[in-house]
């Protein structure tokens, strides 16, 4: 699979990475190097779980009255 991304598109999302505690960066001569944080990158997978099972209920809860009402609705035509 081939992405047409920038280098300036790929620093900017690095840097958001960087902000976030997700990478380390740091420099060796003229390259940065790049490595992931695991423990912060778990911490977060931790947290957006929590998030992840509420929005999956909340939806859940959409979908049955969407679904209630569409029942309720077809038959009035």
């Amino acid at each position: 699979m081939h992405y047409t991304l920038t280098f300036a598109a790929v620093a900017k999302h690095l840097d958001v990475l960087h902000r976030a505690k997700l990478i380390n960066k740091h420099r060796r001569g003229k390259e940065q190097i790049v490595s992931i944080s695991p423990h912060t990158l778990a911490a977060a997978s931790k947290y957006l779980e929590t998030y992840k099972q509420q929005w999956e209920n909340r939806l859940d809860s959409l979908d049955k009255y969407l679904k209630s009402t569409h029942k309720n609705t077809k038959g009035k035509k």
